[in-house]
């Protein structure tokens, strides 16, 4: 039993929010207390007179609640130190469909003139005939295999410092002639 009166409790128990212990520990209390049972009737008639007197919210109406939304950030950017200057519009560069539409369609056109300056053109050749494109990458391929013999004597191009002072190894002879003439004079 309680030692008080659970008036606290009593609306959540009208409302079927408590746990089943402590339910059960005021429906005793209800039925040996007459001035918490009169106290469970008054908040019981007053719960459903207000259920009855409340009526169905009214539906959102998004649009305008986007409307609003986009002034407040519109009207909040502009008041932003170092926001840019608006135009009187209020209206952003990316909300115009036509300005966004005139730059797609600039870029689409730079996309298409920048791939047709890009397509191969066939070439001619010392007789006159054109040249396709694959035939022209079988010539450099061809080129590229006649200048890999380098590569088979991979060894000797390993030295490359020795190459570089291939002028004075060509010459070491002449040098050591002169070196003994200047010596032996």
């Amino acid at each position: 039993m309680f030692l008080r009166h659970p008036e606290k409790d009593l609306i959540p128990y009208l409302r079927g929010e408590l746990d089943e212990r402590r339910s059960q520990k005021i429906e005793a209390h209800l039925r040996q207390c007459s001035r918490c049972r009169a106290s469970t009737e008054t908040y019981r008639s007053l719960i459903e007179q207000l259920s009855e007197s409340v009526s169905e919210p009214p539906a959102i109406d998004w649009s305008i609640y986007r409307a609003q939304v986009n002034q407040k950030l519109d009207q909040s950017l502009a008041h932003a130190p170092g926001a840019p200057a608006r135009q009187s519009g209020g209206r952003a560069w990316y909300r115009r469909p036509l300005i966004f539409s005139a730059a797609a369609l600039c870029a689409s056109a730079i996309g298409i003139i920048l791939a047709l300056a890009s397509r191969p053109t066939p070439v001619s050749a010392p007789g006159g005939q054109e040249v396709s494109a694959w035939q022209q990458a079988q010539s450099q391929e061809a080129m590229v295999a006649s200048q890999m013999e380098l590569f088979e004597n991979y060894p000797v191009v390993e030295r490359l410092e020795l190459l570089e002072n291939l002028d004075v190894i060509q010459h070491l002879d002449e040098l050591s002639s002169r070196h003994r003439g200047a010596h032996g004079a």
